[in-house]
């Protein structure tokens, strides 16, 4: 007797609909917003960067929302902020809590969660603080109807108790979980350096939600800028408004990665906080084009748990700086753009402006709990940018 087997497969039918979005995102990626020039870090004789000669020192660090104080990577801060608390700033690039912001209301959750701002706060000594927002700052909006109000809430909850807990030494920007532009008091000289944070989620929200009116703005905000393109509008203004002094700016998200959120292998398509996703770049796309590479010397984010310089797009250079939580570090997923200089492992990044307008950042990675300068590139002045750095102690 012959026995007769029959093979079949299993046939997976997927909504049209599901084809449709899946294979536009597919088509949008090929293009995704703005890129990095591929300009490679140029060896010396480079000017020698001289530490006697420092004017003011900016400290950026993100997502370090799963810090504890013992952490190497906030002790190698705080060492850092501690050598000229007056001339010295520290930034929180944002996702400063993990995973949804500050809940409201009390409890022993919530008070590990104001632990972990007290650690950043720690870290930044005595020297000047910034924070700015990111997207799990933002409650990491999981409920679309809710974004605007529970995220908004959740980041002036944050504020709030980061103004009572410094005594107004730390300041979060833009304030009211507005989009901004929104300056920081870093100096009043005429080549001083300015710093301009913006609130990157807020974008990216409002590119990818209908705001809760009806001609497509939220009036109801208190903010200056209501939609992107007034939000565009005023960065340019600003930015403009002091030609002769350096500018960088600051925000969570990145122009350029290739971290996790850089090289996605899965979910991009519909999560804006990726690279290749549409919305992601039609973010960066408003962002690069109201930058001006003459003014603005540098664009700092985190996002991506790790650290890489880019020469472009937007600015003349641009920076994640996202390794701040050691719990959290990141790998590279890929070499897209010619990456001036990167480092995989916790740690943060650091720009020194000389006397004479020299600006320097340098790389700090956390080396079996030791801070190491693994980089070090001039980004400014222009006949300098990309150039490695001459230590000199």
């Amino acid at each position: 007797m012959t026995r007769s087997v029959r093979r079949f497969r299993a046939v997976v039918v997927l909504p049209a609909a599901f084809l449709v979005t899946l294979f536009g995102e597919l088509l949008a990626s090929c293009s995704s917003g703005p890129t990095p020039n591929a300009r490679r870090m140029r060896p010396g004789p480079a000017a020698t960067f001289d530490s006697s000669s420092i004017r003011h020192t900016v400290l950026l660090i993100g997502d370090a929302g799963a810090v504890r104080r013992d952490d190497a990577v906030l002790i190698a801060l705080r060492r850092m902020a501690d050598e000229a608390p007056p001339t010295t700033l520290v930034v929180f690039l944002g996702d400063n809590l993990y995973e949804a912001g500050l809940p409201s209301g009390d409890g022993p959750d919530i008070e590990q969660r104001r632990d972990v701002l007290r650690a950043q706060l720690w870290a930044a000594g005595s020297a000047r603080a910034l924070f700015v927002a990111g997207n799990h700052d933002w409650n990491e909006y999981r409920n679309v109807r809710n974004a605007w109000s529970e995220g908004r809430e959740a980041v002036v909850r944050q504020a709030a108790f980061i103004a009572r807990q410094s005594a107004g030494r730390a300041l979060f920007l833009p304030a009211a979980g507005c989009a901004g532009p929104a300056e920081f008091p870093f100096g009043t000289a005429r080549d001083a350096l300015r710093v301009i944070a913006i609130d990157s989620q807020w974008w990216l929200t409002a590119l990818e939600l209908p705001p809760p009116s009806a001609d497509g703005a939220v009036r109801d905000s208190g903010c200056t800028a209501n939609t992107t393109a007034e939000a565009s509008r005023e960065l340019e203004r600003m930015i403009a408004a002091a030609p002769e002094r350096p500018t960088i700016v600051v925000a969570h998200h990145p122009l350029a990665s290739n971290g996790n959120h850089g090289h996605p292998i899965l979910g991009w398509p519909f999560n804006a906080q990726d690279i290749p996703n549409r919305r992601n770049a039609r973010f960066r796309t408003a962002l690069a084009s109201a930058l001006d590479s003459n003014r603005v010397v540098l664009y700092a984010s985190g996002h991506d748990h790790d650290l890489e310089l880019f020469s472009g797009p937007g600015a003349r250079f641009t920076l994640v700086s996202g390794a701040g939580s050691e719990a959290k570090v990141g790998r590279f997923k890929g070499r897209r753009g010619s990456p001036l200089a990167r480092e995989t492992g916790p740690g943060f990044a650091r720009i020194d402006v000389l006397h004479g307008g020299r600006i320097a950042l340098r790389l700090v990675s956390i080396r079996d709990g030791r801070a190491q300068m693994r980089a070090c590139v001039w980004i400014a002045p222009e006949e300098l940018g990309g150039q490695s750095c001459d230590l000199r102690p």
